[in-house]
């Protein structure tokens, strides 16, 4: 099986779903790029369920091979991806999973190796959980965000607050914490027992109408090799 692949996908999906599910207001989620298959996930379930949350995608920018797609709106590759977010080193992105993401996906932000690190010790310090790179990179992103929006405007208590929540690996979610928020930008981000709880409880399951219609969406491209992002 190839690195993207719709079965790939419609695995991965299954948290996407239990998440948005859970939290259909959330305002930004940030997800991850290695080869696309769990942003894809996200943004065809976020469509799915009719939903208006933003999905911004993150990459190293020692491996900005989707970035890079992104921005210029076709396949680009990159020589090298070494980065110490190994599940983000990707230097060759695949066409498919790069026509859901232009389509689907805000903006791709990137962050360094020394932001990725910075969000593992924040994991480890704050929660006790010991995230890998790839894990702990949307949380380097959302503190990147908020750090670029505090420095753009100065503290509004009128100014909307967004409220930041990330997807890791295996469908582990991060929730704000309580009594963090600090101006504009949104609060810190942590993972919580409570929502590695709660989202058992609303599990995807072969015979949920959205997971149907998602893994029908998924097995027709994968049969007629029409893309996904156009069938």
């Amino acid at each position: 099986m190839p690195s993207f692949h719709p079965d790939l996908v419609t695995g991965v999906a299954t948290y996407a779903l239990e998440l948005l599910r859970k939290a259909p207001d959330l305002d930004v989620l940030y997800v991850p790029i290695g080869q696309g298959s769990g942003i894809c996930g996200c943004i065809l379930v976020r469509d799915l369920l009719g939903l208006a949350t933003e999905i911004v995608g993150v990459q190293s920018t020692a491996a900005p091979s989707y970035a890079l797609s992104f921005a210029a709106g076709t396949v680009v590759k990159t020589n090298s991806s070494h980065t110490l977010a190994d599940g983000l080193a990707t230097r060759v992105p695949d066409a498919d999973a790069l026509a859901i993401i232009l389509k689907g996906a805000s903006r791709i932000v990137q962050v360094s190796d020394d932001e990725v690190a910075a969000a593992i010790r924040a994991y480890w310090t704050d929660t006790h959980n010991l995230a890998e790179g790839a894990g702990a990179a949307p949380l380097a992103a959302a503190l990147q965000d908020k750090q670029r929006s505090a420095q753009a405007s100065r503290p509004d208590p009128e100014r909307r607050q967004y409220r930041f929540r990330s997807v890791q690996p295996m469908g582990r979610c991060c929730k704000p914490f309580p009594g963090r928020q600090q101006g504009a930008g949104g609060m810190m981000m942590a993972v919580t027992k409570e929502w590695l709880q709660i989202l058992p409880s609303s599990s995807a399951r072969p015979d949920d109408p959205v997971f149907r219609e998602l893994s029908l969406l998924l097995r027709t491209s994968a049969i007629t090799g029409y893309p996904l992002s156009r069938v």
